[in-house]
């Protein structure tokens, strides 16, 4: 699980760690650690955020916006990133998500 892992999203409740190496994003059980079973269809995920019951996390790779659903701990969606070089890292602020791109030296503003 580690081999690879990436970075962190948490909103209190959930803790998800995406794997750029196999593609795959889990959630770990907060009181004990353990990874649940893992969410497939990425290529490259990096760090993401938690907004509401989604969590977003950009693929490098596959320059995509992965939209998790919380309740059903499943891809919910997967949004082009058209134009994006290197989209790297999501956060949330001001009820929007900020997206760096950044081989593209840029910040794209996404309303959910």
């Amino acid at each position: 699980m580690t081999r690879g892992a990436a970075w962190f999203a948490d909103d209190g409740r959930t803790i998800l760690v995406a794997n750029r190496l196999d593609g795959s994003i889990s959630a770990l059980d907060p009181a004990s650690g353990t990874p649940g079973q893992p969410i497939t269809g990425g290529k490259g995920p990096l760090d993401g955020t938690v907004l509401g019951d989604r969590a977003y996390i950009p693929d490098g790779r596959a320059r995509t916006l992965i939209e998790i659903d919380l309740g059903s701990q499943a891809i919910a969606a997967l949004d082009d990133l058209d134009g994006t070089l290197d989209p790297f890292v999501a956060e949330c602020a001001f009820g929007d998500l900020w997206v760096l791109d950044y081989g593209g030296k840029r910040i794209l503003r996404i309303r959910p």
